[in-house]
């Protein structure tokens, strides 16, 4: 019979066993199926049974040692969200991340964040993301974006960006922040706002509207 060990405690266990013997955390959630050291580095910080005074598991329900219900438990087990949410990974993979990564929610405890080429979820990162915070590093869209490119509401961007707050070598806005700035509220080196246009930023931003077909 394979004998695994505890994530939590590091304690050898039996696969058919439903709670450590030594600490008493659930194995369903607490082993490495390798039954490598690989999982220790994960360990939670154990409690201590109020009854014999041993070590157990915030996550164990009673004390292995000397069966006394665990108090801390059922506070820890509300602590943790549950999961909710979804993730998808495209198989095809480009230097060791995912072409497409798609994440929203949470997963043990913990935000899912999508990584990926084509990143997108709440939390996102890639060359080009779609997300509510995100970094695009070619490209970003969503609401609070950092990237060499945005459209967000906050677009923090390097070369371009469009948003209700933009800032960017190119950036247009309400409130503008760029070498050339249109917005309502406009700063940089050449800016257009309603009260002043400066020559140069006028011709800069009609030929970047002619380039893509504004007239």
């Amino acid at each position: 019979m394979a004998r695994l060990r505890c994530e939590y405690c590091g304690g050898r266990i039996s696969e058919t066993e439903s709670y450590c013997s030594h600490c008493g955390a659930e194995i369903s959630r607490s082993i490495d199926s390798s039954g490598e050291q690989s999982g220790l580095s994960s360990r939670e910080k154990l409690d201590t049974c109020s009854d014999c005074g041993e070590r157990v598991s915030a996550r164990a329900p009673f004390c292995p040692h000397c069966g006394a219900p665990h108090n801390k438990a059922s506070t820890y087990q509300r602590s943790v969200k549950p999961d909710w949410g979804f993730e998808w990974r495209s198989q095809a993979e480009i230097m060791g991340y995912p072409l497409v990564h798609v994440a929203v929610g949470r997963k043990d405890g913990k935000l899912r964040v999508a990584k990926g080429i084509i990143a997108i979820g709440q939390f996102a990162f890639g060359l080009i993301t779609f997300a509510q915070f995100g970094v695009g590093l070619l490209f970003g869209f969503g609401q609070f974006i950092f990237g060499f490119t945005a459209i967000a509401q906050f677009a923090i961007a390097i070369y371009f960006g469009l948003g209700q707050f933009a800032t960017g070598y190119i950036a247009i806005g309400q409130l503008a922040f760029g070498y050339y700035a249109l917005g309502q509220v406009a700063l940089g080196k050449f800016i257009w706002k309603p009260e002043y246009c400066d020559p140069e930023a006028k011709r800069f931003f009609m030929d970047l509207a002619r380039s893509i077909g504004i007239k």
